[in-house]
């Protein structure tokens, strides 16, 4: 794996599974035959650390420009100073770091530890591997879903993340809002679409869900989107007194004729059952 921070650049080669120290500045241990390889491309010089597991025992070797140096201090500070960036931002180590601290300190110690992630691939990662691993209450449900619209500014990650909640979860009527208003800052029209049509597929959601669905799918930029997303409402939820006119501002939205008329075709259709 290639994997750069910032000016710094690093290839990493894994083989078995790692766990680390709480505070990411050494390996605790590896799977038995597992090692380590990190070498250090930031200067002209490269530097390389492996570590090795046999029969339990860990080994440790140190190489500068291709010369093999005694493991001492100095390795160990270069170690201790590269782990804690690559362990949180490559994403490479997310499963085993989020079951480890799941383990000791739960879901709001996996939370703490997505706070320390600056990279938004790297978050989405540890948030599915949290889904995975971790039933979660409504109220964690809740905060994890502010967290994905507050933390992960891509688009693409931010749906991932959401499609993946829509998968996996139940969604009461908390999180169902908490869901919608996640998606409220993305710009992508594609990604917005995606999102929402995984949260509409849900059925049924609650009365402040569905509005701000369609205030969402009003603020979609394309009107090919656009039209998918409302179609897909009225299949799914159908409109009522209460979203009706909601419904028909976010078609009105729609500069496409043909987008437009698809839309209130359907929605004389769904009137008419």
């Amino acid at each position: 794996m290639q994997w750069s921070d910032g000016g710094k650049r690093f290839e990493v080669r894994m083989h078995g599974t790692a766990t680390f120290t709480d505070d990411l500045t050494d390996v605790q241990s590896l799977s038995d035959g597992g090692s380590l390889t990190i070498r250090d491309w930031t200067t002209v010089v490269p530097h390389t650390i492996e570590i090795a597991s046999e029969r339990g025992k860990l080994t440790r070797s140190y190489w500068v420009a291709g010369m093999s140096r005694p493991w001492g201090a100095e390795a160990q500070r270069r170690l201790a100073e590269i782990l804690p960036p690559l362990v949180r931002n490559s994403g490479a180590f997310a499963e085993s770091r989020v079951k480890s601290i799941l383990a000791k300190k739960g879901v709001a110690g996996v939370l703490d530890e997505i706070g320390l992630v600056t990279s938004d691939y790297a978050r989405r990662v540890y948030y599915v591997v949290l889904l995975d691993n971790a039933a979660l209450d409504s109220a964690s449900l809740a905060t994890v879903l502010q967290q994905v619209g507050q933390r992960i500014k891509s688009d693409y990650d931010r749906r991932t993340v959401l499609e993946h909640v829509a998968a996996r979860t139940q969604l009461d009527d908390r999180t169902a809002l908490a869901y919608a208003r996640a998606i409220e800052g993305m710009t992508s029209s594609y990604d917005k679409r995606q999102a929402l049509v995984a949260l509409i597929a849900r059925d049924p959601l609650p009365a402040a869900a569905k509005q701000s669905v369609l205030t969402s799918a009003a603020s979609v930029r394309s009107d090919y989107d656009r039209r998918e997303i409302l179609v897909a409402y009225l299949r799914q939820q159908g409109v009522d007194a209460a979203t009706r006119q909601p419904f028909l501002d976010a078609a009105n939205r729609i500069r496409s004729t043909q987008d437009q008329n698809r839309v209130l075709a359907e929605l004389a259709k769904a009137e008419r059952r």
